[in-house]
């Protein structure tokens, strides 16, 4: 008896806390914050069975927003202009373990113009649960570009097709896990078949940022 009156004063003292600390864990595929607890569908479909080891380092050619943007990948977003050096002050938001975020989110106005950093092809333009409207370039590396939680995606693209830097490929959106998410665009960057030994695109970002600052060629074709 004592026991059982025991182990229900404990349930009532503890309950509370242990209702607050499994609220307090977002559901696997949630995003929030930006924050994408797991690997989208679309990118492990696409790299099942062949992880292929790039052959040489990527690069860009362009920003990926094509103008003005906020202050890169921090929390500031409501502030949609360029720093007066150019170069935005702004943090990387990679991270991985548990509440992995494997690229990185910059924030600009619906719509805004997003273009391809890089010369490939057009690997894949399809919806994806996590992502949103995705669009993924593979170049002659084996590096897979991916871009997501888009507005809209230029129907002119073709899976197959080779893309040149600054290339059209759609608008900046929230879509997907990120509908309750300012609309920005998640940036990744992982060698093909393998999302999660994705690398840190930041420093690669920052040494094009100034030109996204300036003025960004657009590509219609």
């Amino acid at each position: 008896m004592r026991v059982s009156v025991f182990v229900r004063a404990a349930m009532c003292v503890f309950a509370p806390l242990w209702a607050l600390g499994c609220a307090s864990v977002p559901e696997p595929g949630v995003e929030v914050r930006g924050v994408s607890l797991h690997m989208p569908a679309l990118a492990a479909t696409l790299g099942a069975g062949r992880e292929h080891r790039p052959e040489c380092k990527p690069r860009l050619e362009r920003y990926p927003v094509a103008g003005r943007h906020n202050n890169g990948y921090d929390p500031h977003w409501s502030n949609f202009q360029c720093s007066p050096e150019g170069d935005s002050e702004s943090n990387s938001d990679f991270s991985k373990g548990r509440d992995s975020h494997l690229g990185n989110d910059i924030f600009a106005f619906e719509g805004t113009p997003v273009v391809a950093v890089t010369e490939g092809y057009i690997r894949k333009s399809a919806w994806d649960p996590i992502g949103g409207k995705v669009v993924i370039i593979e170049d002659a590396c084996g590096w897979w570009y991916y871009y997501g939680h888009l507005s809209t995606v230029n129907p002119a693209l073709v899976e197959g097709n080779q893309v040149a830097p600054g290339t059209f490929l759609g608008t900046v959106g929230n879509s997907g896990a990120a509908r309750n998410v300012a609309p920005h665009l998640h940036f990744s960057l992982f060698p093909s078949g393998n999302y999660r030994r994705g690398i840190d695109p930041y420093k690669l970002l920052t040494g094009e940022e100034d030109e996204a600052c300036e003025a960004s060629l657009v590509l219609t074709r």
